[in-house]
């Protein structure tokens, strides 16, 4: 009697499992997905162009094992973590009092080719156009080419630095992290072509090749890039 009273109970609760939809661990949706990561890139630009390290660089965004890679005129040199954290960190201060005395204000543009609405190249504009792809369910990658536009009460806007970024994608039990980061500098590096005659090119170089400052490096106007 006890074995049947058992059986019943495990055929209702199968049932009841079958019935909700939740007979196991939800399917992969690569549209879903790609919106999370897309929303993750977007906070990520704007923590770098107001300098929250939080945003830019904390553990909702990067993870434990990152790493950047930045390369420059020949130069490639490698960041962990602990070392980016400590980068800015220690450029906090400078930075939010620069922003504040001087009106510096920074937009990383992200341009692409995949034709969005509103993304301009070779000029500032408020869209991000981010390819993402995907490498089954936990690995993904994005890419973009960056434009920099900077200025400050003594500058006006002007468009200062150019080139492509890679991102490589895990996805953890907390939601998807960035790896690894790679940051080409440099206009041979911004692959699309001008869009007419009125098209700028990068600003003049604000320090010396394979030198970029601390953080990620973006960004001239400053003693040490941001």
């Amino acid at each position: 009697m006890k074995t049947r009273y058992c059986a019943i109970v495990s055929m209702l609760v199968l049932a009841g499992i079958l019935l909700s939809g939740c007979s196991g661990p939800p399917s992969f949706s690569e549209p879903i997905e790609r919106t999370r990561i897309t929303n993750a890139l977007d906070a990520w630009v704007g923590g770098v162009e107001r300098y929250d390290i939080d945003a830019m660089a904390g553990d909702a965004i990067l993870a434990p094992h990152f790493t950047l890679v930045m390369s420059e005129t020949g130069y490639t040199y490698t960041k962990d973590i602990q070392r980016l954290r400590a980068e800015l960190d220690a450029d906090k201060a400078w930075q939010e009092s620069f922003r504040k005395d001087q009106g510096y204000v920074m937009r990383l543009d992200i341009d692409g080719v995949l034709g969005i609405s509103g993304d301009l190249a070779y000029s500032c504009d408020p869209v991000n156009a981010w390819a993402v792809s995907f490498a089954g369910a936990t690995k993904a990658s994005a890419t973009g080419f960056f434009e920099v536009f900077e200025k400050s009460t003594a500058v006006p806007l002007w468009r200062s630095d150019s080139g492509s970024i890679d991102i490589e994608f895990t996805k953890t039990g907390a939601g998807w992290r960035m790896s690894e980061m790679h940051i080409r500098f440099g206009s041979s590096f911004y692959g699309l072509a001008p869009v007419g005659a009125g098209a700028v090119e990068d600003g003049p170089v604000g320090e010396a090749a394979g030198l970029r400052g601390a953080g990620f490096g973006v960004g001239k106007l400053s003693t040490t890039s941001i």
